[in-house]
Protein backbone atom coordinates (compact mmCIF):
# COMPACT_ATOMS: atom_id res chain seq x y z
CA UNK A 1 0.00 0.00 0.00
CA UNK A 2 1.25 3.47 -0.88
CA UNK A 3 2.34 5.58 2.07
CA UNK A 4 0.03 8.53 2.54
CA UNK A 5 1.89 11.81 2.41
CA UNK A 6 0.79 15.39 2.19
CA UNK A 7 1.95 15.38 -1.44
CA UNK A 8 -0.32 12.43 -2.21
CA UNK A 9 -3.26 14.14 -0.53
CA UNK A 10 -2.61 17.33 -2.51
CA UNK A 11 -2.32 15.33 -5.74
CA UNK A 12 -5.59 13.56 -4.95
CA UNK A 13 -7.35 16.84 -4.24
CA UNK A 14 -6.07 18.27 -7.53
CA UNK A 15 -7.42 15.31 -9.49
CA UNK A 16 -10.72 15.62 -7.62
CA UNK A 17 -10.77 19.32 -8.56
CA UNK A 18 -10.35 18.33 -12.18
CA UNK A 19 -13.26 15.88 -11.86
CA UNK A 20 -15.51 18.62 -10.49
CA UNK A 21 -14.59 20.96 -13.33
CA UNK A 22 -15.18 18.19 -15.86
CA UNK A 23 -18.59 17.47 -14.35
CA UNK A 24 -19.35 21.19 -14.66
CA UNK A 25 -18.42 21.03 -18.34
CA UNK A 26 -20.70 18.02 -18.84
CA UNK A 27 -23.62 19.73 -17.10
CA UNK A 28 -23.03 22.87 -19.14
CA UNK A 29 -23.61 20.85 -22.31
CA UNK A 30 -26.89 19.27 -21.17
CA UNK A 31 -29.61 21.94 -21.59
CA UNK A 32 -32.02 21.18 -24.42
CA UNK A 33 -32.80 24.80 -25.23
CA UNK A 34 -35.69 25.37 -22.84
CA UNK A 35 -35.33 28.01 -20.17
CA UNK A 36 -36.23 25.51 -17.45
CA UNK A 37 -33.57 23.03 -18.56
CA UNK A 38 -30.99 25.78 -18.92
CA UNK A 39 -31.62 27.01 -15.37
CA UNK A 40 -31.51 23.49 -13.93
CA UNK A 41 -28.29 22.43 -15.65
CA UNK A 42 -26.68 25.82 -14.98
CA UNK A 43 -27.29 25.35 -11.23
CA UNK A 44 -25.63 21.92 -11.36
CA UNK A 45 -22.73 23.37 -13.33
CA UNK A 46 -22.23 26.15 -10.78
CA UNK A 47 -22.37 23.68 -7.87
CA UNK A 48 -19.58 21.63 -9.43
CA UNK A 49 -17.48 24.74 -9.97
CA UNK A 50 -17.95 25.64 -6.28
CA UNK A 51 -16.90 22.12 -5.31
CA UNK A 52 -13.77 22.57 -7.43
CA UNK A 53 -12.99 25.86 -5.69
CA UNK A 54 -13.37 24.25 -2.26
CA UNK A 55 -11.15 21.31 -3.16
CA UNK A 56 -8.51 23.65 -4.56
CA UNK A 57 -8.64 25.71 -1.37
CA UNK A 58 -8.21 22.58 0.75
CA UNK A 59 -5.14 21.62 -1.31
CA UNK A 60 -3.76 25.14 -0.91
CA UNK A 61 -4.27 25.09 2.86
CA UNK A 62 -2.52 21.72 3.22
CA UNK A 63 0.37 22.92 1.02
CA UNK A 64 0.71 26.15 3.00
CA UNK A 65 0.55 24.53 6.45
CA UNK A 66 1.35 20.81 6.18
CA UNK A 67 2.44 20.68 9.83
CA UNK A 68 -1.15 21.37 10.90
CA UNK A 69 -2.52 18.25 9.19
CA UNK A 70 -2.13 14.60 10.01
CA UNK A 71 -2.24 12.10 7.18
CA UNK A 72 -4.83 9.41 7.62
CA UNK A 73 -6.13 8.02 4.36
CA UNK A 74 -6.80 9.22 0.87
CA UNK A 75 -8.87 8.27 -2.14
CA UNK A 76 -7.40 6.14 -4.90
CA UNK A 77 -6.05 8.49 -7.57
CA UNK A 78 -6.36 5.65 -10.11
CA UNK A 79 -10.06 5.23 -9.31
CA UNK A 80 -10.63 8.97 -9.58
CA UNK A 81 -8.79 9.01 -12.94
CA UNK A 82 -11.04 6.20 -14.19
CA UNK A 83 -14.12 8.20 -13.23
CA UNK A 84 -12.65 11.31 -14.87
CA UNK A 85 -12.05 9.40 -18.11
CA UNK A 86 -15.66 8.22 -18.06
CA UNK A 87 -17.02 11.76 -17.61
CA UNK A 88 -14.75 13.00 -20.42
CA UNK A 89 -16.19 10.27 -22.68
CA UNK A 90 -19.71 11.46 -21.84
CA UNK A 91 -18.72 15.00 -22.81
CA UNK A 92 -17.51 13.73 -26.19
CA UNK A 93 -20.72 11.76 -26.70
CA UNK A 94 -22.88 14.82 -25.96
CA UNK A 95 -20.74 17.06 -28.18
CA UNK A 96 -21.01 14.57 -31.06
CA UNK A 97 -24.77 14.27 -30.46
CA UNK A 98 -24.43 10.55 -29.77
CA UNK A 99 -26.28 11.51 -26.61
CA UNK A 100 -28.71 14.20 -27.77
CA UNK A 101 -29.57 17.00 -25.38
CA UNK A 102 -33.20 16.46 -26.34
CA UNK A 103 -33.04 13.21 -24.35
CA UNK A 104 -33.33 15.00 -21.01
CA UNK A 105 -34.51 11.87 -19.20
CA UNK A 106 -31.32 10.04 -20.18
CA UNK A 107 -29.15 13.01 -19.19
CA UNK A 108 -30.91 13.32 -15.83
CA UNK A 109 -30.36 9.61 -15.17
CA UNK A 110 -26.70 10.03 -16.06
CA UNK A 111 -26.39 13.04 -13.75
CA UNK A 112 -28.00 11.05 -10.93
CA UNK A 113 -25.55 8.20 -11.49
CA UNK A 114 -22.56 10.56 -11.66
CA UNK A 115 -23.55 12.23 -8.41
CA UNK A 116 -23.90 8.89 -6.63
Amino acid sequence: MQRITHDLIIETLKVMTRVERTLATFYGLCPDGTAEAHAFWHRLEQEELRHAQHLQRMADIIAERPDRFESNRTFSVAAIQTFLTYVESLIQRVRSNEIPTADQHRLLCMARDLEQ
